[in-house]
């Protein structure tokens, strides 16, 4: 057998420690890759409250306030925030340009088999924009189905759809729109009758909207559980199935931000309260 002496020895244990170092940076987590460097790519949705940028072009907003807290106590102090249309959220997040999801993102059943939620950050119902007056006189997704003339808006992706859906509103009266600003422009506009979103995007909006001939239905009751009672919606951080190391480290620090009160600091900042304080985890919805 023919021994490799010399600049021979030196390429092949040169490319034979690359192989080693190569394979162990691929094996690296998410989680681990974030410990190393510092950082994490984040997709953000770019909508109040859960994430807007200031005049230096940094990122604030409830959902962004609450993981960037959750990772500096991990020592990842670097969020690089990834702008992402509601509906491409968790695309980014398989196609790994984002190691996590931070966007008022509901826990379903449905998302829970394409991503590892961490445990709610938040707990919410639906709300309904309509025109001033409430001329056709909605107050629930039942009055919506059962007026024929009545359409209604979501942004893509939302939840809030599927509620109007289950309720009885047919999708040829449900019109999607690319966020709640474009579905609020087409009830301005006359387009649709009713805009629904979550609570907490139309609480966030709604003193921009006092002139433009808008109201929030009040009452409203938006999804009803078995029992036809009011249907809370919880909304968590996401992370890939396979980064549960990174889901799990999230949950111990957002547990110790409700226990000692950072996390009802962050809520109260963007207008919430305790009654928003989730109260469930994401192990125990994913199972509903």
């Amino acid at each position: 057998m023919r021994l490799l002496t010399g600049f021979g020895f030196r390429v092949w244990g040169g490319a034979v420690l690359g192989m080693f170092t190569a394979t162990s940076v691929h094996a690296e987590s998410a989680y681990q890759q974030a410990l190393r460097t510092g950082s994490a790519r984040v997709a953000v949705y770019n909508q109040v409250p859960w994430g807007v940028t200031d005049e230096k072009g940094e990122y604030h907003g409830f959902a962004v306030d609450v993981l960037r807290t959750a990772l500096e106590r991990m020592g990842i102090g670097k969020f690089e925030a990834v702008s992402t249309e509601f509906s491409a959220l968790i695309p980014a997040l398989q196609a790994h340009r984002a190691d996590a999801v931070t966007a008022g993102l509901f826990v379903t059943p449905e998302r829970c088999r394409l991503v590892a939620f961490g445990d709610p950050d938040i707990k919410m119902t639906d709300a309904l924009l309509v025109k001033t007056g409430n001329p056709k006189n909605l107050h629930s997704y039942e009055d919506v189905a059962k007026n024929a003339a009545a359409t209604i808006g979501t942004a893509r992706g939302f939840s809030t759809a599927a509620d109007a859906l289950a309720a009885g509103v047919p999708r040829d009266r449900q019109t999607l729109f690319p966020d709640n600003q474009a579905a609020i422009s087409a009830l301005i506009a006359g387009r649709v009758d009713a805009v629904s979103a979550t609570a907490a995007s139309i609480a966030a909006l709604y003193d921009d909207l006092k002139t433009k001939g808008v109201e929030r239905a009040v009452p409203f009751v938006g999804k009803r559980d078995a029992a036809g009672q009011p249907h809370f919606n919880y909304a968590a951080v996401a992370f890939r199935q396979k980064d549960a190391d990174f889901r799990d480290a999230y949950n111990m620090q957002l547990k110790a931000m409700k226990i000692d009160g950072a996390l009802l600091k962050i809520l109260q900042k963007y207008g919430f309260s305790e009654a928003e304080m989730p109260d469930a985890t994401s192990s125990s919805l994913c199972g509903r």
